[in-house]
């Protein structure tokens, strides 16, 4: 058989749970900005970290929560912000919010509540949080004198004294009000800034009512560095509300500081989505996990093939790498997993030969400490099939009595019968590593390799 094309894909594992995520390993004085040629011109959004505000979607979700989150669910939708009170956001108790998200395996990193709930009610706020899992509490002020901003400061950081223990972190989130000098000659953010800590309190960013306000939200990052762990990325066109990447906020540009921001969570939201909320957030969704540079296929990586058509191998979009996330216990093992890139294979030849897809794991590294490549495993699927196309077999690590990724296993064969057209597959990488293993952020390299059958 002949190598037709390798795609070489980056993959980072961290051997504590307590390990920095991959955001976070650099500090806002050395973010990168748009001029650095390292990172731009796209500024790919986490899939893992997009989510959806519930007003988006308020009205669906009042009619049927389970169907409404199942459906924005099915177009890649797992993070959610709901609002309302502590005691009812969207009109649904917390406690049967929580008992969808458990049955969807969905994620509420957020909730909004009111600021009368942070100074009242601090332990049902605490309550629903936990509830949850959320370990942010946001709540939108309002104000247009010094002393109200003030006021407000002296609640979230009261609150965020009281949270802290839950690991709760409050936000605040801005509609215009906090841009406008105001009397003291300070702006309400400052204002908010300054009175409040940063370990405690941060802000949602709106982009809409900042870029409606007429404020520059590249500037109000740089003035508040790190401060910014949620953004509402909402569209503006003509003066009001659009679906995200059909209006004209260049979200680029924004994003482009997210690390000088500190941003954990995107957080899709229109006041008044057209033509409903789930497809407002599905179009959304989609647009900011879309590449410009690329089709939806992925980033091409062609070869040709002696005789009549090609034989193609594309690798879906997957940003700086792929993390292999926070582990769990598994007995004297630490366990990690990840999805693979989607692989396409398209197969336009017009001869009976097959091709197989194979996928090889290098050691990982971190500084002097690391581990061999066997310890990596996989589970492939077939995501879009042709006839005689079929998956590779599961692999497990060296940990779970496999031979692991180190030397190369199949991802996908296709036989002489098989039909011409493209295939995508997928796998769940899994990776065991002793309990013992040195703390620290390892990186090693997945190569996939597409071989035209002689």
């Amino acid at each position: 058989m002949t190598n037709s094309r390798n795609a070489r894909i980056a993959a980072w594992g961290a051997a504590a749970a307590l390990a920095l995520p991959l955001m976070m390993a650099a500090s806002p004085a050395t973010a990168a900005t748009p001029d650095d040629p390292e990172n731009g011109p796209y500024w790919a959004v986490p899939a893992e970290q997009i989510g959806v505000v519930g007003f988006t979607i308020r009205s669906q979700i009042g009619q049927d929560a389970l169907g409404t989150l199942t459906a924005t669910q099915s177009c890649g939708i797992t993070n959610y912000e709901f609002s309302g009170s502590a005691a009812a956001l969207q009109g649904k108790s917390p406690a049967e919010l929580a008992e969808i998200a458990e049955q969807l395996d969905l994620n509420v990193p957020s909730i909004g509540v009111s600021g009368t709930d942070l100074s009242d009610r601090i332990d049902e706020v605490a309550e629903a949080a936990n509830l949850l899992g959320a370990k942010f509490v946001r709540i939108s002020g309002s104000g247009t004198e010094p002393a109200q901003f003030e006021a407000i400061a002296a609640n979230m950081e009261a609150a965020g004294i009281a949270l802290a223990p839950h690991g709760i972190r409050v936000a605040y989130h801005n509609h215009g009000e906090v841009f406008p000098v105001l009397s003291n000659g300070k702006t309400g953010l400052e204002i908010l800034a300054e009175n409040t800590t940063p370990e405690r309190v941060g802000f949602e960013l709106d982009l809409y009512w900042a870029v409606a306000a007429g404020a520059d939200p590249v500037e109000i990052i740089q003035q508040f560095p790190g401060r910014f762990p949620l953004f509402h990325v909402k569209d503006r066109k003509d003066g009001t509300f659009a679906t995200v990447g059909q209006g004209d906020i260049d979200f680029q540009r924004i994003f482009a500081y997210r690390e000088l921001a500190g941003v954990e969570w995107y957080f899709i939201e229109n006041d008044q989505p057209q033509p409903d909320g789930i497809t407002s957030a599905c179009e959304s969704y989609a647009y900011l996990t879309t590449s410009p540079a690329v089709d939806e296929a992925g980033i091409p990586l062609t070869v040709e093939v002696d005789g009549a058509g090609s034989l193609a191998l594309t690798v879906a979009y997957f940003g700086a790498g792929v993390d292999l996330g926070d582990s769990t216990r598994v007995g004297d093992a630490l366990r990690y997993t990840a999805q693979l890139p989607k692989i396409s294979v398209t197969d336009t030849r017009r001869d009976d030969r097959g091709w197989s897809v194979t996928g090889q794991s290098s050691d990982f590294t971190s500084g002097a400490h690391g581990f061999t490549g066997d310890h990596l495993g996989w589970t492939p699927s077939l995501l879009k099939g042709e006839t005689g196309v079929t998956a590779g077999a599961a692999v497990a690590g060296t940990l779970a009595g496999g031979p692991g990724l180190a030397i190369p296993a199949y991802l996908a064969q296709a036989g002489e019968d098989s039909v011409r057209g493209t295939t995508v597959v997928g796998a769940e990488l899994e990776l065991l590593l002793p309990a013992e293993t040195e703390t620290g952020r390892y990186a090693g390299t997945l190569t996939v390799s597409l071989f035209a059958e002689d």
